[in-house]
């Protein structure tokens, strides 16, 4: 009988060590997708909205956050050029990670669990875009926000001159100049949508 329970207790602690020898128990910064040996694969992207979309690093985008990470942006048209918005902002660590180091922080991985957006057999990819930018609005919203408030600004211009230039502005005074719904919001909101519905299958390793 003894025999049998020391043979028991020998396979669970065997068990025991091949999980844990499975594990990195030292903390790790997480990183961009390419020091990983992985990239965001652009040629899987239908090429109407490929044009509009584009991958940046921590030396092109100034943002207050720690270490290096991959930013996949959307453009958004203005009347004169294109700017890059950040949709996602994906950072990664082995998949065998247990902690994550964020400068002097120290912390388990399940702290990040709500950010996962892949995982496969060797990484683990987060979407850090709310924390970093410290917000939960989307590109669109976003937009969509600072086109109102031109529309407001805009239309308080409007009744402005109105009011010295005509005698009587009352049939002009509920104005709108349609800023806020756009054929362009309503694409953002489709570009979005895709980027965050298809990342686990535009993320790939390179070769």
């Amino acid at each position: 009988m003894k025999k049998i329970l020391l043979l028991i207790m020998s396979l669970v602690f065997s068990l025991q060590c091949a999980c844990s020898s499975g594990q990195n128990t030292q903390p790790y910064p997480p990183t961009s997708l390419e020091d990983l040996g992985y990239s965001i694969d652009l040629q899987m992207i239908p090429e109407t909205m490929r044009q509009d979309t584009m991958l940046r690093n921590e030396d092109e985008l100034r943002i207050q956050w720690d270490g290096s990470f991959t930013s996949l942006d959307m453009l958004v048209y203005g009347p004169l050029d294109a700017e890059p918005y950040t949709a996602m902002l994906l950072q990664a660590v082995p998949a065998n990670t247990i902690e994550l180091q964020i400068g002097s922080e120290i912390f388990p991985i399940e702290k990040w669990a709500d950010y996962i957006v892949f995982q496969d057999a060797d990484i683990m990819v987060f979407d850090v875009y709310s924390l970093a930018f410290d917000t939960n609005d989307s590109i669109p919203e976003r937009v969509q926000q600072k086109y109102e408030e031109e529309e407001v600004n805009l239309t308080e211009k409007l009744n402005l001159l109105l009011a010295e230039t005509v005698e009587d502005s009352a049939e002009f005074r509920d104005i709108r100049l349609g800023l806020s719904v756009t054929s362009e919001t309503r694409y953002l909101d489709y570009l979005w949508e895709y980027y965050h519905e298809n990342i686990g299958r535009l993320i790939q390793k390179m070769e």
